[in-house]
């Protein structure tokens, strides 16, 4: 596997993870 490539994906999970817990935040406010 490619090292760039396996970095842009984990960086790709953790951006959805941090999205997920934000909207999660927002729903759970609003």
């Amino acid at each position: 596997m490619n090292d760039k490539l396996y970095t842009y994906t984990l960086l790709l999970a953790d951006n959805n993870l941090i999205l997920g817990q934000r909207m999660g935040e927002w729903c759970g406010h609003g």
